[in-house]
């Protein structure tokens, strides 16, 4: 039997994750883990995201937590290392601290024998964050977010990330590695500019990516922007 530990399982993926696969357990930051053999960790924990306003002492703090949290996960031995990472970690050029640190983190998975990263973009599912992308779709009444309709986006399905974790647990033959699991288009924020959105100045945009090795090594066709749209109206 698979045992499946869960880091991160307060809010967000992690929650949603412990919450639908049988019998999975927490991965604790603070406390000790008792952890079985054959075991597999699904590590979605992440300290605050920096912002430009914060200041080289919050960073440092941040980066400092993560890093003591993944020496402590990397001590017990996992099987397998199911790690979420950021599809901004593509951009080779980004001086962004949370970019840089979830790069590091990768780097340090690199050297151990069973991994599988997942690069993954803007996360729709239940308890997703309620941040600009639900903002955009979701609105009602008259709402600001930062970024501007000249913006476009990936988005990463909850339930995509599931289905591949699952065939993890059931010991399929799929190759480790980093994979970019991550909707099939991108969503474009100038199709919502009828909407009640009032739009901010920073523009995101990102080249196109690639999800191919995703979708042939897990046998998983990702979700459309269509689809993950409508999956946003439901929550």
């Amino acid at each position: 039997m698979t045992n499946i530990y869960i880091s991160g399982t307060s809010s967000g993926l992690g929650k949603f994750l412990i919450k639908s696969i049988s019998n999975s357990k927490k991965f604790f930051r603070n406390k000790n883990n008792n952890i079985k053999k054959n075991s597999i960790l699904v590590h979605s924990a992440f300290f605050k995201k920096t912002h430009k306003k914060e200041s080289k002492k919050q960073i440092e703090l941040n980066t400092k937590y993560t890093l003591n949290l993944f020496k402590k996960i990397k001590a017990h031995k996992f099987n397998s290392i199911v790690f979420i990472s950021s599809i901004d970690v593509s951009d080779k050029s980004s001086k962004n601290s949370y970019v840089l640190l979830k790069r590091k983190l990768e780097n340090e998975l690199k050297k151990t024998k069973n991994f599988y990263i997942f690069r993954c973009g803007n996360f729709i599912g239940k308890y997703m964050r309620r941040n600009s992308i639900y903002k955009l779709i979701k609105s009602k009444s008259k709402t600001k977010i930062t970024l501007s309709k000249k913006s476009s986006i990936y988005l990463t399905s909850y339930n995509d990330l599931l289905d591949g974790i699952k065939k993890i647990i059931k010991q399929k033959k799929i190759k480790n590695g980093i994979y970019n699991a991550i909707s099939k288009n991108k969503l474009y924020f100038k199709n919502f500019e009828n909407k009640n959105i009032i739009f901010g100045n920073y523009n995101l945009n990102y080249k196109k990516i690639s999800n191919l090795k995703f979708e042939k090594n897990f046998k998983i066709k990702t979700k459309t922007i269509n689809k993950l749209v409508k999956e946003i109206n439901k929550i």
